[in-house]
């Protein structure tokens, strides 16, 4: 069995059609691969978790936003897999992924 790794999101946009297609994006995605919601949601923001295994699913969102023409979305994901104390924060920003930052405790 996989060690659970919890993944609390914030998104922001200042386009709010994109944010509500991102959120539809989204919604399928916990449909079909992932256990989460879109816990809190305006016309720029949108806050919410998802389960994964282990670590950040990094292959379900390496190109989540390549369809969206818009360099002012920002998302965060603060990732905390308890068994092995990992806890990564990993972002989005001007259409690009950073590094993600690795603690472990």
């Amino acid at each position: 069995m996989a060690n659970i790794c919890d993944n609390k999101f914030f998104i922001s946009c200042d386009n709010a059609d994109t944010l509500d297609k991102i959120a539809d994006k989204l919604e399928k995605l916990f449909q079909t691969d992932l256990d989460g919601e879109i816990a809190w949601q305006d016309d720029t923001l949108m806050e919410g978790y998802f389960d994964s295994r282990w670590a950040f699913p990094d292959h379900l969102f390496e190109n989540f936003f390549d369809e969206f023409d818009d360099e002012t979305i920002y998302m965060r994901c603060l990732s905390e897999e308890y068994g092995c104390g990992l806890v990564s924060m990993n972002i989005y920003q001007d259409k690009a992924w950073r590094q993600p930052q690795h603690f472990d405790l």
